[in-house]
């Protein structure tokens, strides 16, 4: 039933939109960088932050369609796009691939449209030029209320000092909610040896059928993390840049 509505990509579909896959962002901007910071910090925590954005944003399912130059759906689709980005300074940084890069001229990126936007107020001068891209038609996750359900017992677990629950309850979500679908898949066998020295090792085997998916991996959903990158940045704006 999953793979009726999330199924497996192809080797070029599945290549381009793990590019545009990154994780959690963790930044400081120029003034505060390489110094030592004697006052106090105030540290703003978002909890449960990707299954936030499995509950409460529509993502892409089915195949992708294959496009070139500039997106033109937009209304209950998704589009990742291969882009090539110029800007002549930096607010903030919101994509990882340009943390440390001052400035750029013409740099090859791969985004999530709902992105941009937030580019255009973390980069001066930002100019963008479409490659191509493929677009997905998008909805609610059929399981977000299963995320839901399992935030809600983990606060009920967490007042009543049920710490295993409470750490289980997390360990669901998040794996739910993210990991297991941009898992790359294991193409190798490892099997635990005693070689001839006498030493535990590890004998590597690699499988003759190559695959390029995991038993639930859907690449597309690489939408969860991103969601979450522009969700901390906006937020991290509102309270200023500097």
């Amino acid at each position: 039933e999953y793979r009726k509505e999330y199924p497996e990509l192809g080797e070029e579909e599945n290549t381009f939109v793990r590019k545009a896959l990154s994780g959690g962002i963790c930044y400081a901007t120029n003034h505060y960088q390489f110094k030592e910071v004697a006052d106090p910090v105030l540290h703003i925590d978002a909890h449960q932050m990707y299954p936030s954005q499995v509950y409460l944003k529509m993502h892409p399912y089915g195949e992708g369609e294959y496009f070139t130059g500039k997106p033109t759906k937009f209304y209950k689709h998704i589009n990742c796009c291969h882009i090539r980005v110029s800007y002549s300074n930096v607010k903030i940084h919101s994509i990882i691939q340009l943390i440390g890069q001052d400035f750029i001229e013409s740099r090859e990126l791969y985004v999530f449209d709902f992105e941009i936007p937030t580019m255009y107020k973390c980069y001066e001068d930002l100019e963008i030029e479409y490659i191509d891209g493929y677009c997905y038609k998008s909805r609610f996750l059929p399981w977000r209320y299963f995320v839901k359900e399992n935030y809600i017992n983990r606060v009920k677990a967490k007042q009543i000092g049920d710490s295993y629950n409470a750490l289980r309850l997390k360990l669901l979500n998040n794996s739910g909610a993210y990991g297991k679908f941009v898992e790359k898949p294991h193409n190798a066998i490892f099997e635990n040896i005693i070689n001839e020295y006498g030493v535990i090792d590890s004998k590597v085997t690699e499988k003759e059928e190559t695959l390029f998916n995991a038993k639930y991996t859907y690449i597309p959903l690489a939408t969860i993390p991103a969601y979450g990158r522009v969700c901390l940045v906006e937020t991290a704006l509102k309270f200023g840049w500097k």
